[in-house]
C-alpha cells in the first residue's frame, strides 16, 4: 500500500544555506575573483532558482490549505453513501512530461498517481469531492474539479499536458 502524501510547507533553510555558501566563497576568494567570476555567477543563479522554487511549493501549499478549508466547509453539505462512486482521472496522451506522473488528491488526501496515457479509478463515498492533479513537484494545475456525484454513479476527468480538459 502506497503511503498518503501531503504537501508540507515548504521551508527557507535550503534557500538560507545556499546563500550563506555563496557569500562565504564571495568572501574567501576575493582576491581570485577575476578567475573565478563564473563560478559565482552560477551560484547566484542557483541561489535564485532555489528561491523561485520555494515561492512555487508555497503557492502550492496555501492552495491545499484553502482546500482543505473548503472540502470541511462542504462536508457538512455532503451525502455519504454506502455504495461507493468512482471517479475516474483520465490522463490524454501528450509528450509535454511523457516521463512524469501526475499526483492526484480527492477531497485534500492523496488517490494516486496517474501516468501518461493512462487512467486512476478513485472510489468515493461522498455526493460532493474535489479534485486537486499536482505534478511531481507538488505544483497544482490551475484551478481544480468539483464533482458532484450519486450513490453508485460515475464521473470523468480528463487531463493532459499539466491541465484540465473537457
Amino acid at each position: 500500500m502506497e503511503k498518503k502524501k501531503e504537501i508540507k510547507k515548504p521551508s527557507l533553510l535550503w534557500v538560507a544555506i545556499g546563500f550563506a555558501v555563496t557569500i562565504y566563497l564571495f568572501i574567501d576568494c576575493i582576491e581570485q575573483i577575476e578567475d573565478m567570476w563564473h563560478l559565482f555567477v552560477l551560484f547566484i543563479l542557483w541561489d535564485i532558482g532555489s528561491l523561485a522554487s520555494y515561492f512555487g511549493k508555497l503557492n502550492a501549499y496555501k492552495k491545499a490549505q484553502q482546500i482543505s478549508a473548503e472540502v470541511q466547509e462542504n462536508q457538512v453539505n455532503s451525502v455519504k453513501f454506502t455504495n461507493p462512486a468512482v471517479i475516474t482521472v483520465v490522463r490524454k496522451s501528450s509528450i509535454l512530461g511523457a516521463i512524469i506522473s501526475y499526483h492526484v488528491y480527492v477531497n485534500n488526501e492523496y488517490s494516486g498517481k496517474v501516468k501518461n496515457g493512462k487512467s486512476l479509478e478513485i472510489l468515493t463515498f461522498v455526493s460532493h469531492n474535489i479534485v486537486m492533479i499536482t505534478d511531481h513537484e507538488g505544483n497544482p494545475f490551475k484551478g481544480e474539479k468539483i464533482i458532484d456525484i450519486s450513490e453508485g454513479g460515475r464521473a470523468e476527468i480528463y487531463v493532459k499536458a499539466g491541465r484540465f480538459v473537457k
